[in-house]
């Protein structure tokens, strides 16, 4: 998968095992690249089909199953966990945390296919510090610039129109009470326009 393919995936909050995170996941036909932050850390973890086979059969020892089976059921139990949910991923699954450190994530999976015990362990390791920027730095401070040049817009916008109610007054308009009010007010009011805390 294409880093930026990922990169165009939004993150979502997740609850798993009662650890907090920001997650982002893609699953292909036989792999998948899943992206965890608690704010504090950055995990990742990428597997191929090789990888997948290889973990699911020492995870399962009594299953005997193709690839494609094994990885059509691990995104069907835990794609919704990974989408937004609280660590309850389908058909009665569960996600749960066994180790959660700066230098490594392990999340186990436990789940039934096909009547038998089916395990899976997702082992995500600090993501480098390149990919933190690209997924999570950059973005977020792009988005602050964003901010930023709409709140100086609406500076100059009602500096404006401060300048217009002023000149009404002086050419004898009549402005109810109130009409006026400071300029880092009017920001906040248009900003934040359900708040109480300015009246």
């Amino acid at each position: 998968m294409e880093l930026n393919d990922l990169l165009q995936r939004p993150w979502i909050p997740i609850c798993i095992d009662g650890c907090q995170f920001l997650a982002k996941s893609w699953f292909g036909e036989a792999s998948y690249r899943v992206l965890l932050t608690d704010m504090r850390c950055v995990w990742e973890e990428t597997m191929d089909a090789a990888a997948t086979q290889s973990r699911a059969q020492e995870l399962n020892r009594r299953l005997r199953a193709s690839v494609t089976a094994f990885f059509s059921h691990l995104c069907e139990v835990a794609q919704p966990c990974l989408l937004g949910g609280n660590g309850e991923a389908d058909r009665g699954a569960k996600i749960t945390v066994t180790r959660l450190a700066a230098d490594g994530l392990t999340m186990r999976l436990k789940s039934e296919l096909a009547g038998l015990p089916f395990h899976w362990e997702f082992h995500c390791s600090p993501a480098p510090v390149s990919l933190v920027c690209v997924q999570l730095v950059r973005p977020l401070l792009g988005m602050s610039r964003l901010l930023q040049l709409q709140v100086d817009q609406l500076g100059r916008l009602l500096v404006r129109k401060d300048a217009e109610i002023q000149d009404y007054k002086e050419n004898g308009a009549t402005l109810s009470r109130g009409m006026r009010t400071p300029l880092k007010k009017n920001i906040f009011l248009l900003l934040c326009p359900n708040s109480r805390l300015i009246k």
